[in-house]
């Protein structure tokens, strides 16, 4: 008798489901793929009611939270026996998507601008600046991003654009997975050069130190450096930096005499050359002209330096 009835307990729990009976369990935060948020997003130990959709899952990229009072009504709807054990309890339900940036949209846009501006004879040396810099689209995992520019407009007087843009569904026919605005405005570029380095002051710039870089046309200004012989074979004032680009007045000829050193003073005229040993009041390039003392006589002159360690002292007008 009493392995009747064991046999028969036996047969009865081999008969229920695995999971059935278990009490569900409301889980906290959820990743969903799909348009619609189902019970088994909410609710673990329903495997019966899992596939049931119970509301429009979250846009691309947004997440929704889902306080005890609605997921109570759901339970209750769907006969879940189920109670939140405070009124704090929630789930919070993330839709999943991989994010096209700013810099993908504007690559994107700057080719259909480029075929746009070949189509009406313009210059097609430029770049595009969004309205929105952080402008993204959210699209589904494992969509290709391939984002397609519709009915571009650019006004020909203030070079600003604005287009529509869409991103193909792949399996959805013609409708579009994303379909956005952007807005924002074309310029024109230049090439400028850069420094490959920085350059420490006192550093002499050579051709090795430079390459060319473009950069929007309405950012170079009056003292913006725009030929390499305008910086070769100078020395920046201070540190100058690297792919930047540069101000003519930060460059200047390489100080050969610098402050406090000891220098040959150099008097010369048809008949005669005079020098003397003085010690250097200011830096100076070689041509410049700077005050020097003599070291003898402590008297302070102005010389043209000529080279390292030595300059030249002018000969008054009434003494040649």
């Amino acid at each position: 008798m009493h392995r009747l009835a064991a046999t028969l307990v036996l047969l009865l729990v081999l008969a229920v489901p695995p999971g059935a009976g278990a009490t569900p369990i409301l889980r906290d935060a959820v990743v969903v793929d799909d348009d619609v948020i189902r019970l088994g997003d909410l609710f673990d130990n329903v495997p019966d009611k899992a596939d049931v959709a119970v509301a429009p899952a979250p846009r691309m990229g947004r997440r929704g939270i889902y306080d005890a009072a609605w997921l109570l009504s759901v339970a209750r709807a769907h006969d879940i026996p189920w109670k939140p054990q405070t009124r704090f309890d929630r789930v919070v339900v993330e839709r999943a998507s991989q994010t096209v940036g700013a810099a993908q949209i504007e690559a994107a846009v700057r080719t259909a601008v480029i075929g746009a501006l070949a189509e009406k004879g313009r210059s097609t040396n430029v770049q595009v600046g969004l309205d929105n810099r952080n402008q993204r689209l959210h699209i589904a995992p494992g969509l290709r991003p391939d984002i397609q520019v519709r009915d571009l407009w650019i006004d020909r007087e203030s070079d600003r654009f604005t287009a529509r843009l869409a991103i193909p569904s792949g399996d959805r026919g013609d409708r579009p997975a994303v379909a956005a605005k952007v807005s924002g405005r074309v310029f024109e570029v230049t090439e400028v050069p850069v420094l490959r380095r920085p350059v420490a002051r006192g550093e002499v710039v050579t051709e090795a130190d430079i390459e060319w870089s473009e950069v929007r046309a309405d950012l170079v200004k009056r003292d913006t450096v725009t030929e390499a012989k305008q910086i070769l074979g100078m020395t920046p004032r201070r540190r100058a930096p690297a792919k930047m680009p540069l101000k003519s007045g930060d460059f200047g000829p390489p100080v050969v005499v610098e402050k406090g050193n000891i220098v040959t003073m150099v008097l010369e005229t048809p008949t005669m050359v005079l020098t003397a040993q003085g010690r250097a009041a200011e830096d100076g390039a070689k041509g410049s002209v700077i005050k020097v003392m003599n070291t003898q006589s402590h008297k302070v002159v102005e010389a043209i330096v000529d080279g390292p360690f030595r300059v030249v002292v002018g000969v008054p007008a009434a003494a040649q």
